[in-house]
């Protein structure tokens, strides 16, 4: 009788010991779409740009690039439109992509015009995403790495047909 209530104890000890060391639970639903980002100039790279659906329902978006050293900050932006045209508006503007910590991750719900974003949106969206050199000028006016995305993604990629932002939609 002592060896199984001694047992037991052991039996319940192990299973309370084991609950509490479990890692918590992942703040993502393992719903996640991806894009390549193509060099969209001379100084260009490519890289991914990735939609991860969270547990609260908004979506962090994901730009990865390939090698680059230093330590810049490269303006991002989502954009509504396809690559092509100069006069799309940004649809969020997306944190900075950090060189030296080689990502830029932006969580969203809602667009700039309060409009709300979900990743269910995202292989519907009429879109593009944009990572620029700079914040201004000739900078500005270099894109790094660009991709069409949602339902413009099927419209491929041409360099040629990469225009420069309109320097009204730069808000920094």
């Amino acid at each position: 009788m002592k060896n199984t209530i001694y047992t037991g104890v052991l039996v319940l000890a192990m299973m309370f010991s084991c609950s509490e060391s479990e890692s918590p639970q992942s703040e993502y639903t393992g719903r996640t779409i991806s894009y390549e980002l193509y060099a969209a100039s001379d100084n260009g790279v490519p890289g991914i740009v990735e939609f991860k659906e969270r547990i609260d329902k908004s979506v962090d978006v994901i730009i990865t690039l390939g090698d680059l050293e230093g330590s810049a900050m490269f303006p991002s932006h989502l954009h509504l439109g396809d690559l092509s045209n100069p006069d799309a508006p940004q649809a969020v503007l997306l944190n900075d992509y950090d060189v030296e910590k080689g990502v830029s991750l932006t969580n969203i719900s809602r667009l700039a015009d309060e409009t709300p974003f979900s990743f269910d949106s995202v292989e519907n969206f009429d879109g593009s995403v944009k990572v620029h050199l700079g914040n201004y000028g000739d900078a500005y006016n270099t894109i790094v790495s660009a991709a069409n995305i949602g339902k413009n993604e099927s419209l491929g990629f041409n360099l040629q047909s990469v225009s420069v932002c309109s320097p009204d939609l730069n808000e920094k």
